[in-house]
């Protein structure tokens, strides 16, 4: 089930509340000599003084410590090889640290079940401020993100794409993903659901990424195949379920259009269009194209943490643009974290990456503690599409899933 609501009990859950928060609000942000610097790390940095004074310390998760020391390791080692040194790896990797020691504060003194509960809390708020919006624009017309210059969103007639507080659409989904995946297998786990959970779900929808909607396809797998595998009498009450859910997907305009492009791309793989083709389905096809290229040029070596900039630079006057837009989508994040750790890490640390995903996967049920699989479950669900839609490093609560979903594997092992 959901969390009970925010519980403010000690400054620590007023803290957390508004670090969390700071993630979802990549749509604000400001810039310092051309250098845009979002309003996460401002109220990040904040923050850490106030943990400080009331922790007195810091619990560093192993896996944290791990993880820094090899992105910096194995990028010095690229560069030293190429004799090619960036600047830009020094200021990225400096985020990376603020945005763990950030999220190190939030687990300390905390389990997985106390700071995911925290985490729902936030996404709750959030989502209702996003669906207000919704439903003002569905009424009136009225799209206050308009008013607000950091934010894209998308509009279908009168139904609004929400963003939330984020910068687009795929970017709130990102956030939301999690909880969203959570809700849905607590409702065919438990069979049950509640307003809080319609209210996420409802806004994860709502946003009408494509990122949404393939995490729901990676979820309904991995349910069903319990479900069926532990339930097969329930086979004549889920496939007309999922049969009315489909007819209704395909028959929505922003569908269609992601489902035909893609199906598209797959069959001809043509990335010499400049017509008006779906741009995050032709922008992922364009940079899987440069990290294959990228990778045969280099041995499978990478270019250095944050510095897939430089690469997409390289490559990208040999593909196409659209001609309804300047540039295509995919320079500081390659559209994909998985394509962005190949180029920027190399091919070794992606293949790293799939084993971190599928060794801490919880496949069977835990000692009285079945919330521990469920919330382990929506994890590794979700990683495994941003792994293939979003390749954000420092926003987005990536950082905060990974130490999320690793932690509720070590706790499960504990419980045994």
């Amino acid at each position: 089930m959901l969390g009970k609501g925010l519980k403010i009990q000690d400054p620590k859950s007023i803290l957390d509340f508004f670090a969390l928060l700071a993630f979802f609000m990549s749509g604000f942000y400001f810039s310092i000599n051309d250098n845009v610097m979002f309003s996460q790390y401002l109220i990040h940095a904040l923050l850490i003084p106030f943990y400080v004074f009331y922790l007195k310390k810091i619990t560093f998760h192993i896996f944290t410590i791990k993880i820094l020391s090899s992105i910096f390791i194995l990028s010095i080692v690229y560069m030293l090889m190429k004799q090619e040194y960036e600047l830009g790896f020094i200021l990225r990797f400096i985020l990376l640290v603020h945005v763990f020691v950030t999220v190190s504060f939030i687990f300390t003194g905390e389990t997985v079940s106390s700071v995911f509960h925290k985490y729902l809390n936030v996404c709750v708020f959030v989502s209702a401020l996003s669906l207000l919006t919704t439903v003002i624009f569905f009424f009136t017309g009225i799209n206050i993100s308009e008013y607000l210059s950091g934010i894209t969103y998308k509009e279908y007639g009168r139904l609004l794409g929400g963003a939330g507080l984020s910068a687009e659409p795929a970017f709130f989904a990102t956030c939301l993903m999690p909880a969203a995946l959570y809700s849905i297998i607590i409702l065919f786990e438990k069979g049950t659901i509640r307003f809080k959970s319609l209210l996420i779900l409802s806004a994860f929808l709502l946003t009408t990424s494509s990122l949404a909607f393939l995490s729901i396809f990676v979820v309904f797998v991995i349910t069903m195949f319990n479900q069926l595998r532990n339930k097969p009498h329930i086979i004549p009450i889920v496939l007309p379920v999922i049969g009315f859910v489909t007819l209704v997907l395909f028959n929505t305009d922003f569908f269609q259009l992601r489902f035909n492009d893609t199906m598209s791309l797959i069959s001809d793989f043509d990335l010499s269009t400049s017509e008006g083709v779906n741009i995050s389905t032709y922008a992922l096809a364009v940079n899987s194209s440069i990290t294959v290229n990228f990778a045969l040029d280099n041995y499978g070596l990478g270019k250095g943490f944050g510095l897939y900039y430089s690469v997409f630079d390289e490559y990208i006057a040999n593909y196409d643009i659209p001609n309804y837009r300047d540039t295509l989508p995919g320079r500081g994040s390659a559209t994909s974290l998985l394509l962005r750790v190949t180029v920027e890490l190399g091919f070794f640390a992606t293949l790293y990456l799939i084993y971190f995903t599928v060794s801490n996967f919880i496949r069977g049920h835990i000692n009285e503690n079945l919330n521990l699989t469920y919330i382990n479950w929506a994890l590794f669900c979700s990683l495994i599409a941003i792994y293939l839609r979003m390749g954000e490093y420092f926003i987005n609560l990536i950082p905060f899933f990974f130490v999320l979903y690793i932690s509720s594997f070590e706790e499960s092992k504990k419980n045994e």
